[in-house]
């Protein structure tokens, strides 16, 4: 039972934003696939290599650009 609790408890937080730039329409989340940025209804996926806890706006505005 204490499992079951603790996966739901998982469930909860991974749809949690990290997150959020309410200026820019931005929020960072994590994903099935790992964490992306969702603005304006497009997700874009953060490279692996990023350290999405110390993203800033500046560094989102980037990652959203070179995925154009």
């Amino acid at each position: 039972m204490d499992e079951v609790i603790e996966i739901i408890k998982q469930k909860d937080k991974a749809s949690e934003p990290i997150k959020v730039f309410e200026k820019e329409d931005i929020t960072v989340l994590n994903g099935r696939y790992g964490p992306y940025i969702k603005t304006n209804g497009k997700n874009v996926p953060i490279p692996k290599k990023t350290d999405v806890n110390s993203l800033e706006l500046d560094g989102c505005l980037q990652i959203i650009e070179d995925y154009k």
